[in-house]
């Protein structure tokens, strides 16, 4: 899913790119029961993180801008709790080399306005209706992370302006998921990404949900 999405980058060389969190899983760190039997290590995440970033950095030929999710949020916590005295000088983005690589952190539970829309991770609630949650909350274009799912609603407002409120599904494994049935997320959970254009001149934003389907022949292509 993620090499299909570098191509697309590749191919459009997109004038922004939002990552919408959870681009790291910092499972060494969380505070859930951690299983013995995976081994990867938190050291091993942080380069094959920084490995991916860099190489999706060659196909943006503008501005970035990396949202922070709750599971780069988990580290944060992590120090909070084990370690604040150091807390302030270790965080994501410095582990991901971010700002170094130009990239604009926006914090775990703030959002980024571009142009008439709203993007940030979540606002608290995950599940079937956290895209609705979110636009009502917002009153306004918003896109989040978070759901895993791939959503697209559009609701008027009393002026009758109509907004929309999306999330763009995941590119993750549902077979590394051990936190809830596989078989819930793979009927609710989407591969996706979403796409963009951004009309300057009206100040008008459309969003294009994709979702990237396989067969079974050519699922490992």
């Amino acid at each position: 899913a993620l090499k299909l999405v570098f191509q697309v980058a590749k191919y459009f060389r997109p004038e922004m790119v939002l990552i919408l969190g959870d681009w790291c899983d910092f499972y060494k760190v969380s505070a859930h029961l951690k299983d013995p039997a995976r081994l990867d290590r938190f050291e091993d995440e942080v380069k094959e993180s920084n490995k991916l970033l860099r190489e999706l950095e060659q196909w943006c030929r503008g501005d970035r801008y990396y949202i922070m999710g709750n599971h780069e949020f988990r580290l944060d916590r992590y120090l909070m709790t084990h370690a604040p005295e150091i807390e302030p000088f270790v965080s994501a983005a410095e582990l991901l080399q971010l700002r170094l690589n130009q990239w604009r952190v926006i914090p775990y539970k703030e959002h980024v306005k571009v142009g008439p829309l709203y993007v940030t991770h979540d606002i608290g609630q995950a599940g079937i209706h956290s895209t609705r949650q979110a636009l009502r909350s917002y009153q306004d274009n918003v896109v989040i992370g978070h759901n895993h799912r791939l959503d697209y609603h559009v609701q008027g407002n009393a002026h009758g302006h109509p907004h929309v409120g999306a999330s763009f599904g995941w590119l993750g494994d549902t077979d590394c998921i051990d936190y809830m049935h596989r078989m819930k997320a793979k009927s609710q959970w989407v591969h996706g990404f979403g796409w963009g254009r951004f009309d300057r001149k009206r100040g008008y934003v459309y969003l294009s949900p994709i979702c990237l389907l396989y067969t079974s022949d050519a699922a490992d292509e």
